[in-house]
């Protein structure tokens, strides 16, 4: 057993980062008439960072030893950015009905950058304070590392807009819908909407509450309901890239080395958006001059076509893409109470919490409906109780291995079955 202080100081014991990030954000804010405004915002981050790590020469045993000292260094660098326009127009109708009303459109890019890595064996100084690959000896090409790549590139748009009601601060609600396109998907699939509600009564402006007002301050019900979108995948999910990474054979002899290419994904055409859906209902109220809050909420959310990576057997010879693996179901409540109140100069507050959740996976998309373990030993058989821990690292690890044989069916250039 090798000493693991040691495999840690070799190994990593020696190398430095450097990040440097700039964010900006510029806007303005145009009025052409009374209460109607177009608003654009721009704003930008640039990233650049460096790595630098020396590995001296070392042997801790048979499995652990590293014959030649190396030196490494990467760089990359990064831009994204947003670009946001909305136009807002605020009115009344008989003073009592007021309207709030925005429309609006959006474009956000990320992934626009580029890095670099490179190794080398033989370093001429054998140190971490010199450990730069001009500082290394050219003696066997075969043992220096080069590679470069774009940033993972990718974006969205979105349309939305959304309309706020509010009459005598009694009754109030809202309207939202948007709609974003994001570039992880294929274009059939690129598209989703997301509308959402809301509505509030405080009804400690009621004039049947007045007998309640030498006691409770404030008291509101509210209710709501929407549908959001995640879309964050690695892209190009429904497209099979190629990869030419350690793909080198020869031909004829060992002399003429050829560079090779292989896909290393199984395209999935159809994976979407997964979209979660949200009901809650609440309260909130304030007795005793605001001194005793209290906050109720009741929720249910619903998540569709949950986006998880494909298990896949290690004979396919390359990677699964992201699927639409099934629905899970949260749904709970929370209680908050608040007591605020001072004693001369002395102040004070107490807050006490109540929650509780259930979390429940209602649908795996394939024909069997549950999930298999990728654990491959006899729990289960006689003689072999099945452990919860096996369980849980099949809800967390293996989810959706038959699943798989529904992509690869679609797939033009693999007929396989997951199931054989």
């Amino acid at each position: 057993m090798p000493n693991p202080v040691g495999i840690m100081d070799y190994e990593r014991g020696q190398n430095a980062n450097k990040n440097h990030n700039i964010y900006g954000n510029f806007y303005f804010v145009i009025q052409p008439i009374k209460d109607l405004k177009f608003r654009s915002n721009f704003g930008f981050n640039a990233s650049a960072w460096s790595y630098r790590a020396y590995k001296p020469e070392f042997d801790l045993g048979p499995i652990s030893m590293n014959p030649e000292d190396e030196v490494r260094q990467n760089s990359g660098n990064g831009l994204g950015w947003t670009f946001e326009n909305t136009l807002s127009y605020i009115f009344k109708i008989n003073t009592d009905h007021t309207f709030d009303a925005l429309i609006g459109t959006s474009a956000e890019r990320w992934g626009l950058g580029e890095s670099m890595s490179g190794k080398n064996v033989n370093s001429v100084f054998g140190d971490f304070n010199h450990a730069f690959l001009d500082n290394t000896a050219l003696l066997d090409i075969a043992k220096i590392e080069l590679s470069g790549k774009p940033g993972g590139r990718g974006g969205i748009l979105s349309y939305f807009g959304r309309i706020n009601y509010n009459y005598q601060e009694k009754y109030m609600g809202t309207v939202v819908f948007r709609t974003d396109g994001s570039s992880n998907f294929a274009k059939g699939n690129r598209w989703g909407y997301f509308p959402s509600v809301s509505a509030g009564w405080v009804m400690t402006h009621e004039e049947f509450m007045e007998t309640t007002r030498e006691w409770m301050d404030f008291l509101k019900l509210r209710a709501s309901w929407g549908q959001n979108g995640n879309q964050s995948i690695d892209a190009f999910q429904y497209l099979t890239t190629i990869s030419f990474k350690e793909s080198e054979y020869f031909i004829g002899t060992k002399d003429n080395k050829v560079v090779g290419a292989y896909p290393d994904i199984l395209p999935n055409p159809d994976v979407t958006w997964e979209t979660s859906e949200q009901i809650d209902l609440g309260l909130d109220a304030r007795f005793l001059n605001s001194r005793l809050s209290l906050a109720f909420d009741w929720y249910k959310k619903t998540t569709r076509d949950w986006l998880v990576p494909a298990p896949i057997l290690a004979s396919y010879g390359t990677r699964a893409p992201y699927i639409n693996g099934g629905d899970v179901v949260n749904k709970g409540i929370e209680l908050s109470l608040n007591w605020n109140d001072r004693v001369e100069d002395f102040t004070y507050s107490v807050t006490a919490n109540l929650s509780h959740n259930k979390n429940e996976i209602t649908r795996i998309a394939n024909n069997e409906g549950i999930i298999r373990s990728e654990v491959n030993l006899n729990y289960g058989e006689e003689g072999f109780p099945r452990p919860r821990s096996v369980i849980r690292s099949a809800i967390s690890g293996d989810i959706k291995q038959r699943v798989f044989s529904r992509i690869t069916k679609r797939s033009k250039t693999i007929k396989m079955r997951m199931d054989r």
